[in-house]
C-alpha cells in the first residue's frame, strides 16, 4: 500500500484489494456504502468521491487484476530487497532486533530465510479458487454442455496430440491443469514432439500456444515448426520440406517456391497464436509464470510447452540435484493447475530417460517408471507420461524413424497403451505406423519384444 502517497486513495485501494480477493470481483458502489456504513460521513464522501474517479475511468475487471497483482509485485519486491539489505548488514555489522543483537552469517542466513518465508506467504495468499460447489451446478452443467457440443462438431475435448490412438486413450487430448512428460532418451524426438504439438494445436485446433525454448534456439524450434506445417498436402511436397536446407539455404528453386507457399500460409492462416519464449540462463518457474501472465494480456494461451522443464533453475536451489529436480516437477504441475485463477492450463515438457533404463530397457522392449532420470517425483507430480523409445539400429529406411510410444502413467483414463509410430525428424512429423502404408518396422528393428 506504500504505492499510494494519499492515505485515502491507500485505504479505499486495501478495501477493493480485500474485496476482490473474497469475491474474485471488483468492488461495486453498493458494497462500498456497506462498508462506510459507520465511517464518519466526511470520511466517507471522500472515499466514495475517489471511488466514482475511478469508475469513471471504466477500467475492466481484467485491468484491475492486473494492477493488484502488479502492485503486489512491487510490494514484494520491496520487501525482498528490504530483506537482502538487512541481512548483509547483519553480516557485516551486526544489527538489533528487539532486544537481541543479530551478527555473523549464520543470523544473517537465519534472518533472510525468515523473511523470505513471510514474503512467500504472501506470495502464496494470492487469488486462488473456492467456493460451495452447491451454488455453482449451473456451470457444471455448462461445462458439460459445451463439451458436448465440441465433441459432437468433431472438436476434442482437450489439447489433441495428432495420433489418433493416443488421444482416444487420452480421452480427446490434455485438458486442463493436467501436467505431461515426454520421456525418452537423448536423440528419441522428444523436441520435435514439442514442435509438432506446438503447431498441430495452433494449425489444426486454432489453440493458442506458448512454448519456452532453453535446449534450443527460438529460431530453430520456429524453423522446426515450420518444416511441420509444410507436410499439409495444399503444398503439394510429398515429404515436406527438410529443415535442414531451410537453415543451409540449399532448397531447390520448387522447394523454395514452396517454402514461400508455407511461409504465407502459416504468417496469413485462420490458425491460433504459435508464440516462442528464448529464456535466458538462470531462468526458474517464476520467470515463466511472470512471463505467462505478461503474454496473457496480449491473448489467452491454451497451451504451456517447455522443452525443457530439467534445465529451469529451482527457485530454492538445494545441495541434491534430484531434489532440484523434485522441485521443478512440484512448481509446474502447481503452475498447470492454478493458471488463470485456477482455470488451470495444459503443460508438457520432455523429460530424460536414465542410462541405467535405457540399457535395461533392451533385453524388457520398453520403459517403466523406475527408468526416469534422477527423482521418483517424476512418477507423482505427472498426470500423463509418455514414453518415446527409438531402435538402435541405423536401418531407419530413409527419413522414417520407427518409435515406440508407451502410455506410462494416465491418472483419469486409460493406462500402458502402446503403439507404432514412423517419425520424420527432417520436420517434426509423427505418424502411426500402420497409417503409413500399414507397415510397423519396430518388430524388425527393435530387440527385447515383451
Amino acid at each position: 500500500m506504500d504505492h499510494f502517497e494519499d492515505r485515502t486513495q491507500r485505504s479505499l485501494f486495501d478495501l477493493a484489494q480485500k474485496y476482490a480477493d473474497q469475491t474474485r470481483g471488483m468492488l461495486p458502489r453498493q458494497a462500498l456504502t456497506d462498508l462506510l456504513r459507520n465511517f464518519p460521513a466526511g470520511t466517507s464522501l471522500k472515499y466514495t468521491e475517489y471511488f466514482d474517479l475511478l469508475v469513471a475511468l471504466k477500467p475492466s475487471a481484467s485491468d484491475f487484476k492486473h494492477s493488484v497483482l502488479q502492485l503486489r509485485e512491487l510490494r514484494q519486491e520491496k520487501a525482498t530487497g528490504e530483506a537482502l539489505l538487512q541481512a548483509m548488514e547483519i553480516l557485516r555489522n551486526g544489527a538489533m532486533d528487539g532486544a537481541k543483537e543479530l551478527r555473523g552469517h549464520t543470523d544473517a542466513r537465519r534472518y533472510a530465510l525468515s523473511a523470505f518465508a513471510v514474503i512467500e506467504r504472501e506470495a502464496a495468499a494470492t487469488t486462488s479458487p473456492e467456493g460451495d460447489i452447491r451454488r455453482e451446478v449451473r456451470q457444471v452443467h455448462d461445462q458439460f454442455a459445451k463439451a458436448r457440443e465440441r465433441r459432437l462438431s468433431g472438436a476434442t475435448s482437450g489439447i489433441a496430440t495428432g495420433i489418433p490412438r493416443l488421444d482416444e486413450a487420452l480421452s480427446g487430448g490434455v485438458g486442463n491443469g493436467e501436467f505431461v512428460l515426454i520421456a525418452g532418451f537423448s536423440s528419441a524426438g522428444k523436441s520435435q514432439w514439442c514442435a509438432h504439438q506446438a503447431w498441430h494445436a495452433s494449425v489444426m485446433q486454432g489453440r493458442n500456444v506458448v512454448l519456452f525454448a532453453t535446449e534450443t534456439t527460438r529460431a530453430n524450434m520456429g524453423v522446426r515448426i515450420l518444416g511441420r506445417h509444410s507436410r499439409l498436402e495444399k503444398f503439394g511436397l510429398r515429404a515436406g520440406l527438410n529443415t535442414k536446407d531451410i537453415r543451409a539455404g540449399t532448397l531447390s528453386g520448387e522447394e523454395y517456391q514452396a517454402f514461400r507457399a508455407v511461409l504465407g500460409d502459416f504468417g496469413s492462416g485462420d490458425y491460433g497464436r504459435c508464440y516462442i519464449v528464448q529464456l535466458p540462463k538462470g531462468s526458474t518457474m517464476g520467470t515463466v509464470e511472470a512471463r505467462m501472465a505478461a503474454i496473457s494480456r496480449q491473448f489467452t494461451p491454451d497451451l504451456v510447452i517447455m522443452d525443457y522443464l530439467a534445465l529451469l533453475r529451482p527457485e530454492r536451489a538445494s545441495q541434491k540435484r534430484q531434489d532440484d529436480l523434485a522441485m521443478l516437477l512440484q512448481d509446474a504441475k502447481q503452475f498447470a493447475v492454478t493458471f488463470a485463477d485456477g482455470r488451470g492450463i495444459p503443460f508438457i515438457s520432455p523429460w530424460q530417460v536414465s542410462r541405467e533404463g535405457r540399457k535395461e530397457v533392451r533385453t524388457r522392449g520398453y520403459y517403466t517408471m523406475s527408468d526416469l532420470a534422477e527423482t521418483a517425483e517424476a512418477e507423482r507430480s505427472p498426470d500423463i507420461i509418455v514414453t518415446l523409445l527409438e531402435p538402435e539400429t541405423d536401418d531407419t529406411r530413409g527419413r522414417k524413424v520407427p518409435l515406440r510410444l508407451d502410455v506410462l502413467k494416465n491418472r483419469e483414463n486409460e493406462r500402458f497403451v502402446r503403439m507404432d509410430l514412423l517419425a520424420d525428424f527432417a520436420n517434426s512429423h509423427f505418424v502411426l505406423a500402420d497409417s503409413a502404408g500399414g507397415e510397423s518396422l519396430l518388430g524388425s528393428l527393435m530387440d527385447g519384444e515383451d
